[in-house]
């Protein structure tokens, strides 16, 4: 997904607001990343220009969502000062990271600021398929499977939805089912169509 913006306004120390809203695609499942750019790198040798840098500021997610503007929250946070002392089961939970004001959001002496580029980083609603399986030559044995993945299959098979997959040949359904496979991998496939790599053969 293309969508890009830039920082409109500081809020205060944990939110801004973007020049891109609901009219640009700008959804609540939605991750952002602020990001600011190096000067032009130039080749020493050829005096080529080879591009700049991308610094990361942070990640932030939609509040508000209006038609031409958004605002937007800090989606991460800082260790608590006890992380480094216990153990991860006992240590505090962190606090929200500031946008401005934080040394670890610097590049430079720059905080998030106005005209800083904003871009689609990743959507949190979508699901990945899951599962497990063991291989053998090229047989395949599916061990388990998440709720929303609604099957496995190889990857030279021409599979676009969890139905046609035509089972002990090129894919399987449910934990315990097997299948052979020659091609490179094991793909996966939710519910909703999306598709990934499970296992690489």
């Amino acid at each position: 997904m293309t969508l890009e913006g830039a920082v409109a306004e500081v809020i205060n120390e944990y939110r801004v607001v973007t020049n891109i809203g609901a009219k640009d695609g700008v959804e609540e499942s939605h991750r952002y990343l602020i990001y600011s750019l190096s000067e032009p790198i130039t080749d020493p040798e050829t005096g080529d220009e080879l591009g700049q840098i991308e610094y990361k500021k942070s990640i932030v997610h939609p509040v508000e969502i209006h038609d031409g503007y958004s605002i937007m929250e800090s989606d991460e946070s800082t260790p608590s000062i006890f992380d480094t002392q216990l153990s991860p089961m006992t240590a505090m939970t962190g606090s929200k990271k500031k946008l401005t004001s934080d040394p670890e959001f610097k590049h430079g002496d720059k905080d998030v600021e106005i005209g800083d580029p904003i871009k689609f980083y990743e959507d949190k609603s979508i699901k990945h398929p899951q599962a497990g399986v063991t291989v053998d030559g090229n047989e395949v044995a599916v061990t388990s499977l998440a709720d929303h993945t609604a099957g496995v299959f190889c990857s030279n098979a021409d599979i676009d939805h969890p139905d046609e997959i035509d089972e002990g040949v090129n894919g399987a359904t449910s934990v315990g089912q097997t299948f052979t496979c020659d091609g490179d991998r094991v793909m996966g496939i939710t519910s909703d169509g999306k598709t990934g790599t499970i296992k690489t053969i």
